[in-house]
């Protein structure tokens, strides 16, 4: 894939037209128009989730693992998506929402825009097409906000493909 126009939080967007950042205090997201499509990227938030990924698909590339959850609703003239997605071995929720007019829109926007290795750009990309699976309920598996987390977020070995578990 070609290089990044724009990165946002970990975010790489290969294509857009424009991009605003949204400061409300304790939450900061951008909100990225593509042809067809705007993404909403959560830069900050003061609220800090941890996916459980034990029961989440997941994806992988040759140097990092993610993770996610993806939704979708649809309209007569909307199509939404949310990913929810952790890279594996920080286990910090972050959040991706794409709204198309249509799938068409939907499905080109998500050629566009890839999850960054945490080495960064050079270390490797997951396309957000690569997150097919669609959800089966309306909310993800969280761990525990509180107590011992070394149960839901171990060192995973790196996969192929698939569900990240050990």
């Amino acid at each position: 894939m070609s290089a990044c126009l724009a990165v946002i939080a970990a975010v790489c967007f290969h294509g857009l037209t424009s991009v605003a950042i949204h400061d409300a205090g304790l939450g900061v997201h951008a909100s990225v128009k593509l042809n067809g499509a705007e993404a909403t990227v959560q830069v900050r938030s003061d609220q800090v989730l941890s996916l459980d990924w034990r029961r989440l698909p997941g994806v992988c590339n040759e140097d990092f693992c993610v993770a996610y959850y993806r939704r979708c609703t649809r309209s007569d003239d909307m199509t939404k998506c949310a990913y929810r997605y952790a890279i594996l071995d920080s286990g910090v929720e972050k959040v991706i929402e794409l709204t198309a007019s249509d799938m068409p829109h939907l499905k080109a926007a998500e050629q566009l825009i890839s999850i960054l290795s945490p080495a960064g750009e050079a270390a490797g990309e997951i396309m957000l097409a690569e997150l097919k699976t669609e959800a089966p309920v309306e909310q993800p598996p969280y761990c525990r906000p509180s107590g011992p987390m070394a149960d839901c977020w171990p060192n995973p070995p790196r996969a192929s493909s698939g569900n990240p578990s050990p």
